[in-house]
This record gives structure tokens, C-alpha cells and sequence, in this order.
């Protein structure tokens, strides 16, 4: 089955960082082509001041930059937001596991090596997206759970009151 993904990040906004200009123009034309809206930062310090003033939906975000590294941003970002707040994917042209498993722990989502394929990248996009959507619907359910509870036990300390009042207790 083919599916048409033309549109397949309207309304996504995507943070790319990396410091060599030529890795986003890349991405961010082939994301744009997809309708996502594509913040661009060359390096950490950028990247940082984007995330402070716009709603970034995912970051794709390069490992090894000079200043902070990749690695530094994502244990910066995670101590303020979650990785289902904000998923980031590392992007870098090492290979090696022990990196891989390093970005991991520090709090990334996911690792693609470049060069990127593209495919695979917005495939990895997609389900970060579909779990932080995920996430934020199991927030806005929880919040609901938690108003239906503090209504009910508003009215039961009401009946309460009343029978108290019915029976002279009170």
C-alpha cells in the first residue's frame, strides 16, 4: 500500500542542529517538502535559544559539534523537559555502539547515522511524533480523571453537610 506523505509533517515543527550547513540544508528541504516547519541551528548554543522561544516539536540533532557537543544539549534539554515532551534524535556520523548507547542514556530517543536516509529518519520521526501524541493524550486524559475525582469529591463532602444538617449532627 503506498501512502501519500506530501503532508505527512504539516504542523510539526522540527529543530535540525548541526554544525555543517550543508547536513541541514539537506534534511530541512526534504522535511519541508513534507510540510514541516524546519527551525535551523549550527550549533548548541542556537539550538538552545530556539528552544527557549519556539514550540519545537522533535529535534534532530547532530553529535559531535564544536563548543557543546550534541550530547552536552541533550542532558541541558533533559532537565527541564522530557523525552516524551520533547523527542530528540541524535544524528551522527559515528557508528560505534558505545556512542549510540551513551547518546541513549543521556536522554535521547533514537540515533540515525548519516549519511542520513532519509527514509528511515522520517520513519523515526513519525513514531517519536506518534508516542509524544501518545503521551500528551494520556496527560490530557489524566488531568480529566483528576477534575472528575475533585467534582465528586466536592458533591460528597456537600451531601455530606446536608445530611449532617437533615439529622442534627452537623
Amino acid at each position: 500500500m503506498t501512502e501519500d506523505l506530501h503532508d505527512q509533517f504539516a504542523n510539526t515543527n522540527i529543530l535540525i542542529v548541526d554544525d555543517m550547513q550543508d547536513n541541514i540544508d539537506v534534511l530541512a528541504r526534504r522535511l519541508r517538502n513534507r510540510q514541516a516547519t524546519v527551525y535551523e541551528a549550527s550549533d548548541a548554543t542556537e539550538a538552545l535559544d530556539i528552544l527557549s522561544v519556539s514550540p519545537i516539536d522533535i529535534l534532530l540533532l547532530d553529535v559531535m559539534m564544536p563548543g557543546l557537543s550534541g550530547l552536552d544539549v541533550v542532558k541541558k534539554i533533559r532537565t527541564k523537559r522530557s523525552a516524551a515532551a520533547l523527542p530528540i534524535i541524535m544524528v551522527s556520523a559515528r557508528t560505534d555502539q558505545a556512542m549510540m548507547v551513551e547518546c541513549l542514556q543521556a536522554g535521547a530517543n533514537d540515533y540515525v547515522t548519516k549519511p542520513v536516509d532519509f527514509q528511515i529518519v522520517s520513519a523515526r520521526i513519525a513514531t517519536q511524533l506518534g508516542i509524544r501524541d501518545t503521551y500528551r493524550a494520556a496527560l490530557r486524559d489524566r488531568s480529566k480523571q483528576i477534575g472528575l475525582a475533585e467534582e465528586s469529591r466536592v458533591r460528597l463532602a456537600e451531601a455530606e453537610a446536608k445530611i449532617a444538617s437533615l439529622t442534627g449532627k452537623g
